[in-house]
This record gives structure tokens, sequence and C-alpha cells, in this order.
């Protein structure tokens, strides 16, 4: 529903920012254009594959009906991994915040990984 929420938002915003650019001055128009892109972002981000993102739960319950929970938890974890990595090559060399993030992923899809057990064939 968070993605749902952000697009809704989005197209709102947009909207808002399209009748105040012809009815007023250009400021509420851009603080509205700034507030509908942060709300495209923030729901496109939120779609990525990885934990504990709604796009990473999404994908999760799908390959769990092809695979079983224990891989479908392993192969979403392994494409947080490379999203995470992705996102902490983006961030050098003064995104701080951005390796921040990127920490963050990696951080909850490890925990993810390590709850079925890591990589090991076992389970």
């Amino acid at each position: 529903a968070g993605p749902a929420v952000n697009f809704a938002l989005w197209l709102g915003f947009n909207a808002l920012a399209g009748q105040t650019a012809v009815a007023t001055s250009g400021r509420l128009a851009m603080a509205l254009g700034a507030l509908a892109m942060a709300n495209f972002w923030l729901a496109c981000f939120n779609l990525l594959p990885a934990f504990p993102l709604d796009g990473g739960r999404t994908l999760d319950t799908w390959l769990s009906r092809l695979f079983g929970s224990t891989w479908s938890i392993r192969i979403v974890s392994g494409l947080g991994f490379l999203i995470a990595a992705w996102l902490a090559l983006l961030s050098f060399p003064n995104n701080y915040w951005q390796l921040f993030l990127a920490f963050f992923l990696f951080q909850s899809n490890w925990l993810a990984l390590q709850s079925v057990g890591g990589w090991r064939r076992g389970k």
C-alpha cells in the first residue's frame, strides 16, 4: 500500500503544481512540484526488490510459491546485496546519507539471509 499511496500523492501534488503555476506565482508551484517528485522517487525506491522494502516482500511472496520460503528469501537477499552495493558505489565521494542507506539495506538483507541459515544447502 505504501508505493500506491506515494504514486497517488505524486499525481495529486503534480496536478496541484500545474494548477498553481497557472494561477499564482511560481514559488508554490515549485514547492508542490518538489513534493511530487519526492513522492515519485520514494515510491520507486520502495519498489526495489530488497528487504525490508515493499518490493522485496512482494517478490519474496511470489518466489516462495515457486521455490519455497527458504530459497525465495535467499534470492531476494542476494538481490538486496546487489542493490546495497550499487547504492554504496553511487554514494561516493560525498553522499554519506546514501551510504548509510546502503548499509541499512545490506544489514537488513544479511539478517534475512541468516534467518534461513545463510547459503547452506542443508536447509
